[in-house]
């Protein structure tokens, strides 16, 4: 164990909310060329399970509910669109499930080159915090490989 921390709502939740201080020292080169590799990693896991339930029910949870897969998918990529926020990243929108999927990749790795080049500032215009990247990596690789779990645990043959 390295740092306990407190937790907050997100935490309550289930999802990684609160920056450790080990995540908060910058990233070099090539440590961000390390973090692409990790995240590419979930984004295949991500993928892959998607390929393997297309044509397949998702179950339904406890209550009922549960998002249908590309509607999993949407939401990852929306996610990340607001990770990048997080980051003071400007996302461009674009249409189809795909073009947002791939405009969003796009910009994390866009975001991966400007952190290990120093470029991203950790505070905004108004001097808000923003995510360092050792967080933001954490952030969107774990949704990505929680969401490729999430459809392997639902899918089944309909």
């Amino acid at each position: 164990m390295v740092e306990r921390l407190v937790g907050n709502a997100t935490t309550d939740f289930g999802a990684l909310g609160v920056i450790p201080s080990s995540d908060r020292a910058s990233a070099n080169p090539a440590e961000c060329a390390w973090f692409e590799r990790v995240i590419r990693a979930g984004w295949r896991a991500l993928d892959a399970a998607r390929k393997r339930a297309t044509g397949k029910v998702l179950r339904k949870g406890p209550r009922g509910g549960g998002r249908e897969l590309d509607a999993i998918v949407g939401h990852v990529a929306d996610a990340d669109g607001g990770h990048l926020a997080a980051v003071g990243w400007k996302l461009r929108s674009a249409g189809t499930l795909a073009d947002r999927v791939d405009e969003t990749r796009r910009a994390i790795i866009q975001v991966l080159g400007a952190s290990g080049r120093g470029e991203i500032p950790a505070t905004g215009p108004r001097g808000g915090n923003r995510w360092p990247v050792r967080f933001f990596v954490r952030r969107v690789a774990w949704h990505a490989i929680a969401h490729a779990w999430e459809i392997e645990r639902r899918a089944h043959q309909g």
